[in-house]
């Protein structure tokens, strides 16, 4: 939820750029990058401004070297999960944890938990706090997992598509199942809303593949992610 300053299309001989908001960064993203030299790269790049500039691409991408000579240092590999929601099994959240929709009046008790539960996400460490999420109540379908006062896990995504832009669980809390609770509920969510796919961006790691892969999901696509600052 983060912003960056400049937006519009940007074209120079040989290479073209959209930009606007960056979802992952305090910068200025860079899509659809088109360049057919190296030269033609550097000059759409400096007429871009001095401010942070981020871009995602296929680490496959020939463009991701170019960009790194123009001083672009990656911060983040992800990879996007998704699964149908047929089949998908609800499990009821663990003793003493309410499941509920999010209110902007916790939003204290949400920054605690966010920084907990995405201390290790790289795209968490590049955004910051705060994210905007603390503020999000009513954005999509937007859940908390309660245990007492304390938010201990939450998750939002974005309907009828269901891709969920934020879910975490505090450490504490971890391997009790409110991770998979909370997935179940945005599945739930997804089929009233008429939709039929969950999807996610993660980080590309063994530890995040394997807690979505148990769920069914299964890798689509790898993402590098890359700054300017």
């Amino acid at each position: 939820m983060a912003t960056g300053e400049t937006a519009g299309e940007f074209e120079v001989p040989g290479a073209s750029c959209v930009t606007g908001p960056s979802p992952s960064a305090k910068a200025t993203r860079i899509d659809k990058l088109r360049a057919e030299s190296p030269a033609a790269l550097a000059e759409l790049v400096g007429g871009l401004g001095d401010g942070p500039l981020d871009i995602a691409l296929s680490p496959e991408d020939e463009l991701v070297p170019l960009l790194k000579d123009l001083g672009f240092t990656p911060y983040s590999e992800t990879a996007t999960v998704a699964r149908r929601i047929d089949g998908f099994r609800k499990d009821p959240a663990p003793q003493g944890v309410r499941i509920e929709p999010y209110r902007n009046e916790w939003a204290e008790s949400f920054t605690r938990a966010e920084a907990a539960a995405m201390e290790d996400f790289s795209l968490f460490k590049e955004v910051g706090s705060p994210t905007g999420f603390e503020t999000a109540e009513g954005w999509g379908t937007f859940l908390a997992a309660r245990r007492g006062e304390e938010i201990v896990g939450f998750v939002q995504a974005e309907m009828p598509t269901g891709w969920i832009n934020w879910i975490g669980v505090v450490p504490s809390e971890r391997r009790k199942g409110i991770g998979r609770t909370l997935v179940g509920e945005i599945a739930i969510a997804v089929r009233d809303a008429v939709g039929s796919h969950l999807c996610a961006e993660i980080d590309d790691t063994p530890e995040a593949g394997a807690f979505w892969k148990e769920l069914g999901f299964t890798h689509r696509t790898r993402l590098v992610s890359l700054i300017r600052r």
